[in-house]
């Protein structure tokens, strides 16, 4: 089935965005020019740059060979790229037990080998560029369920420039103030499918009181494959 398009009211998200623009220039007294210019976003978000420094590293996926789909070492990378000490990204600390952490499926097909060679093909589809993003994106959902924050991450990982991670409950307050509805965090049963994806569609948003989300906000769309605009 496949997901009902949501719109996103403009004059709304321009509101929001005019608030947020002027709590951060509020916070740091300059001009919000971009991200990186800006004392405060770049304070903020400038970590979130490292971590995926280090976790390219961990990945090494330019060294990865068709022949080591099955073989456990790509499953090895990811787990390492994800369990970085400073990644606070993705919750992975298995602070709820095992089986809560987002990718404990990746751990389960790495002992049983069951499911292994599925699990690093989809990886390695997605970091090679073997397939599309919605294509990567719904083999994702179909391993890992609906883990968003892990989801993301991992195209995070894969390009900077176009995605960036998510915070479910923060992006479920953003899309409330919006008037979307659409959860992240607790997706309504059948809602989760190939075609619901997230775009990055421009810097912003959300909140009057205080910093929402300092990443570009998202929508739902067809496909994982678009542009920042700007």
């Amino acid at each position: 089935m496949a997901n009902p398009l949501l719109t996103l009211d403009e004059f709304r998200f321009e509101k929001q965005y005019r608030l947020f623009k002027r709590f951060v220039e509020t916070t740091s007294g300059l001009p919000l020019a971009s991200f990186s210019s800006n004392p405060y976003t770049e304070e903020q978000e400038g970590y979130k740059y490292e971590v995926h420094r280090k976790a390219r590293k961990a990945l090494d996926f330019g060294a990865w060979k068709r022949i080591d789909v099955g073989s456990g070492r790509i499953a090895a990378a990811v787990i390492a790229a994800i369990e970085l000490p400073e990644n606070n990204l993705v919750q992975w600390q298995a602070r709820y037990g095992l089986g809560k952490r987002p990718h404990h499926s990746l751990y389960m097909a790495r002992a049983e080998r069951s499911n292994l060679v599925r699990y690093e093909q989809v990886l390695y589809d997605l970091f090679r560029d073997e397939a599309s993003g919605e294509q990567a994106f719904g083999s994702l959902v179909e391993l890992f369920g609906a883990k968003y924050s892990l989801l993301a991450y991992l195209f995070f990982l894969k390009d900077r420039t176009r995605y960036m991670p998510v915070a479910p409950q923060y992006f479920d307050a953003a899309f409330k103030k919006l008037g979307v509805r659409f959860t992240t965090s607790k997706p309504a049963l059948g809602r989760t499918t190939r075609s619901t994806t997230l775009c990055s569609a421009r810097y912003s948003c959300v909140s009057a009181t205080g910093l929402m989300a300092t990443y570009p906000f998202s929508t739902p769309t067809r496909s994982l494959g678009c542009s920042r605009q700007r």
